[in-house]
Formats: structure tokens, C-alpha cells, sequence
């Protein structure tokens, strides 16, 4: 059940409760006011008495004409036993029926009414009314004999006012108990989840980023703590992804140290050789110099893969520009196809006119560098080919490179376009990379909202296929 449902329950509650209650409690001192009234110690009231004395006489008629007159004035005494009601009829001065208990102030009673009909006396305990009746041509005189009342009618009202009192006290009470205990219902339902987040977020702020909150119920609460549980997972991915990057960061380091260390060895030891007079010639100066100038170049190249390799993905991707690529590859070709030929490498192109990419034409055409640069320089013989396929398929872009050369063992593609990994495996070799290629053309390929994969093709070389 929700908060919203058991926020209705409970207002409904409160107000069947105190209702509830009070008919109850009502009934029951209905039920006590009932018994005192009609207990022994409550009696006809002298007005009372008075009031009904014609519908008592008429009673006794009916007594009087009924089968058997003793059991009817019997039954009409017990009906009012509380009362002490006694009847004495007699005709012409003897007593005719007799029934009722026997008071000593009944005499008194007599005495005072002196004889006379329709006389009401009383003595301040019993009461008599008298009566005379006309019956089958009889006449007969009527004595009603009964107790004057023991509880006053102010003394009822006392009671009644009391019994109205501790109705409207037990009324504050049941709406003070019904609020605490639907207050609890409604808030236990609040409290629990409530807890658990307080819980979750102690976790998370432990280091406990796998915490995860357990929670069944379909309620308000429950987009809160998918909202939270999404959320830590998304931390624990970032934290994931930080430290991945602080340790490809060190590896980084680790790389530029290893490649610029080489080529700064190579320039210190020729300008060592010009400084001590070894290159004594001028054609060995110039072959000096050259060197020098080459391991510069590697430097710088270097240099500049790094700066690309370290920008955040936010400003490779973050520019308004866009190109077409079929136009740029067919601009590449034709402007550095010749170079590559010259170096061993045949590029071919099978494409056709496919949106623009959100990328710049300075990153595209260095994704196009480091592909080039990475089948020339693993290729296999002194010829080696690339062919790039650019085609939409399902409402997307395929950019496809597929080359010759010497391709990737099995073990080693999960790691291609890690920086520095070819590089690794290579500096026992004797001509080595420095592994920043392919981790360029990733990134670059991912900042515009792509995905790269690489896989061996059918002429045993590598195929790297990016989808926009």
C-alpha cells in the first residue's frame, strides 16, 4: 500500500474510530441508565405516578374484564414490581381482589384520603391514588398503592450529565489514540525507506560504492531508490573510470619517458661527437646533424601524438565543425597517396556519399595518418595495401581500414587500442612504434560519438572498423 492510499485509510479511520466508539460506549450507558431505572431502587416518581394513573386504572379494567382477573392484576403488579405496587378493589366496603405487597404506610395512606375518589396523597415514601369504577353495573372502589421514587429526577439528570461528560472525554481520548496509532501507521511507511537511504548513503559515503538498497515496495518512495541505486553505480563507474585513467596516465608517463629518453640519448651522443671533434669531416658533421635533426623530428612527433592522446574527449569533441568523408579521404589520397607508395604502402578507396561527421578536419585527417602510418609500418615485404570502405548500412556511417600486413594474434586485440601496448611488445624489436597510433584514432573516433573495433581480416592482416 503507498503513502497516498494509506494517508486516505488513516483519515478515514480517524473519523469511523471516535464514531465507532461512541455508539458503543453509548449503548452501554444506555444500557446502565436502563438497569438503574429499572433496578429496586428506582421507582415511580410522585409526577410520574400521577401521570399515568388513569392509564393504570384502565389496566385494571382490562384485568377486571379479562377470563381470569386475579392472574391479569398479578401480572400487572410484576410488571412494575420495582414500583411496590399494590391494588385492592372492593365493592360496598369488602374487599374483592388483593394483590401487591402489604406497606405499613398504606393505612396512613387510607386514613388521609379519607374515603374520597379520585384522590391522589402521598407521605414522602408511598403514594396512593384512588379510584372508583363502573363495571357490568358494579361499583367498584380502587385503591393504587406505590412506592414514591428513592432516585429524584434531579438526581437522573445528574447521572444523564455525567454519562454525557464521560462520553465527550472518552471522545478527546479515542481522537488522541486514533491519531498516534494511524500517525505510526503512516509514518512507519516513511520511517523504513527513509532509513534505508540514510543507511545507503552512509555506505556510500564509507567507500562503499556497490551498495546496493534492497527495496520490494511499489510506492512513492520507490523511484527515490532506484534514482539512488543508479546513481551509486554511476559513481562506482566514474571512480572506475578515474582510476583507469590515472593508470593509464602513469603509463603514459612511463611511455614518453621510454620514447624521448631514446631519441635524447641518440642527440646527445652526436652532439657529444661534434663537441669532442670526432665528426672531424664535414660530410661527417652533415651525417651528425642529420641524425640530430631526424631524432627531433621523433621527438616532436611525439610530442604532438601526446598532445592529442591527453586531450579530454569534451574538446575533441566539443567544435562546430563538420566534414564530409568521402571528400576528405579522396583529399588525403590525393595528397599523400604518392608519399605512401613512395614508402611501400598502396592506398585504395571503394566509398559513396554518406552524412557529415561532427569532427574537425584536422582530427579527421589525423585518424587518417595514424591508420596510414600503422599498416606501413607493419606490413609485410616491401608492398603492402589498405583499402578503405565507407558506406551507410541501418542509418549509419561504417568507416572501414583493411590492410595485409602482419595483423594480431588473438591475445593482443583486446589491447589494440591501448597507448603504449605495441610499444611495449615492440622495443625488443628493431624497429619499434610507440603504441600512440591506434589510441589516437579511438579517441578521436569515440569524441565524435563512434565506436572502433578491430578484428583479423581474410588476408591475414588487421581490418579497424568505426560505426557513427
Amino acid at each position: 500500500m503507498n503513502i497516498k492510499r494509506r494517508l486516505a485509510v488513516s483519515n478515514l479511520l480517524m473519523l469511523l474510530i471516535p464514531v465507532a466508539v461512541v455508539l458503543a460506549a453509548g449503548i452501554v450507558f444506555l444500557v446502565i441508565l436502563f438497569s438503574m431505572l429499572n433496578s429496586d431502587d428506582f421507582r415511580f416518581g410522585e409526577e410520574r405516578f400521577y401521570d399515568h394513573k388513569d392509564e393504570i386504572v384502565g389496566l385494571i379494567e382490562e384485568s377486571l374484564g379479562s377470563d381470569s382477573p386475579s392472574d391479569s392484576l398479578n401480572a400487572l403488579v410484576d410488571s412494575a414490581g420495582q414500583s411496590d405496587l399494590r391494588i385492592v378493589i372492593s365493592e360496598n366496603g369488602n374487599t374483592v381482589y388483593e394483590t401487591g405487597n402489604y406497606n405499613a404506610s398504606d393505612e396512613e395512606l387510607l386514613a388521609m384520603s379519607e374515603g374520597e375518589k379520585g384522590v391522589f396523597v402521598s407521605n414522602g415514601v408511598r403514594q396512593l391514588y384512588t379510584a372508583e369504577l363502573l363495571l357490568d353495573g358494579r361499583t367498584l372502589e380502587i385503591a393504587i398503592f406505590c412506592n414514591y421514587s428513592a432516585m429524584p429526577e434531579q438526581a437522573l439528570e445528574t447521572v444523564l450529565a455525567v454519562m454525557v461528560f464521560g462520553l465527550l472525554i472518552l471522545v478527546i481520548i479515542c481522537i488522541i489514540f486514533a491519531n498516534r496509532l494511524l500517525s505510526r501507521f503512516v509514518f512507519h511507511k516513511i520511517e523504513q525507506p527513509l532509513d534505508k537511504l540514510l543507511a545507503g548513503a552512509r555506505e556510500v559515503a564509507s567507500g562503499n560504492l556497490g551498495y546496493r538498497i534492497e527495496y520490494d515496495e511499489n510506492d512513492e518512495f520507490r523511484p527515490a531508490i532506484d534514482e539512488f541505486n543508479t546513481m551509486t553505480e554511476k559513481l562506482k563507474n566514474s571512480v572506475e573510470m578515474l582510476k583507469d585513467e590515472e593508470n593509464s596516465r602513469q603509463m603514459l608517463i612511463v611511455g614518453i619517458t621510454h620514447d624521448i629518453k631514446s631519441p635524447l640519448t641518440s642527440i646527445i651522443g652526436y652532439v657529444e661527437g661534434l663537441c669532442d671533434g670526432v665528426a672531424d669531416t664535414q660530410e661527417k658533421r652533415q651525417r651528425y646533424l642529420k641524425v640530430i635533426r631526424r631524432k627531433c623530428d621523433e621527438i616532436n612527433a611525439l610530442v604532438t601524438k601526446m598532445i592529442v592522446l591527453t586531450k579530454s574527449e569534451y574538446e575533441l569533441s566539443n567544435v562546430n565543425e563538420s566534414v564530409l568523408p568521402d571528400a576528405e579521404i579522396k583529399n588525403f589520397i590525393a595528397a599523400n597517396g604518392e608519399e605512401y607508395r613512395n614508402k611501400g604502402l598502396q592506398i585504395y578507396y571503394l566509398g559513396e556519399s554518406v552524412p557529415k561527421l561532427k569532427v574537425s578536419a584536422a582530427d579527421f585527417s589525423r585518424l587518417l595518418v595514424n591508420i596510414a602510418d600503422n599498416s606501413l609500418k607493419y606490413k609485410n615485404g616491401a608492398e603492402g595495401r589498405l583499402r578503405i570502405d565507407l558506406h551507410c548500412s541501418d542509418g549509419k556511417t561504417v568507416l572501414a581500414f583493411s590492410d595485409d600486413g602482419q595483423g594480431v594474434s588473438d591475445e593482443d586485440l583486446p589491447h589494440l587500442f591501448e597507448a603504449f601496448y605495441r610499444a611495449d611488445r615492440a622495443r625488443t624489436m628493431t624497429e619499434s612504434g610507440n603504441g600512440l597510433g591506434l589510441a589516437i584514432v579511438k579517441k578521436i573516433i569515440t569524441a565524435a560519438g563512434g565506436e572502433v573495433s578491430a578484428c583479423k581480416n581474410e588476408q591475414g592482416g588487421l581490418t579497424v572498423r568505426a560505426v557513427f
